[in-house]
């Protein structure tokens, strides 16, 4: 499978689960922006579940995600997106 047919199934998977097709910072926060509050709230609340599951099963990714970080860096976004995007490849 070729790398652009694995970003789409990666984004179509993505969207079947109810998560934002976001692959980098900037993508990510201009989709939230353009939801409505209601769907970005629920968006938003699936996406931290990822993550966090992810960080709860791996204590060494926990300073790179921001765990219990109230106000996340980029790169601590950057870091998030690539743990969710990398459990969905691993789907795919």
């Amino acid at each position: 499978m070729t790398i652009s047919k694995k970003i789409i199934s990666l984004k179509i998977e993505m969207i079947q689960q109810g998560i934002v097709p976001a692959l980098s910072p900037d993508e990510l926060i201009s989709m939230f922006e353009s939801m409505s509050h209601k769907d970005r709230k629920i968006a938003k609340r699936k996406f931290r579940k990822l993550w966090r599951k992810f960080a709860k099963k791996n204590p060494d990714y926990v300073f790179a995600l921001g765990y219990g970080n109230s106000n996340p860096s980029k790169t601590n976004i950057k870091n998030r997106i690539g743990v969710v995007k990398s459990q969905f490849l691993k789907k795919c």
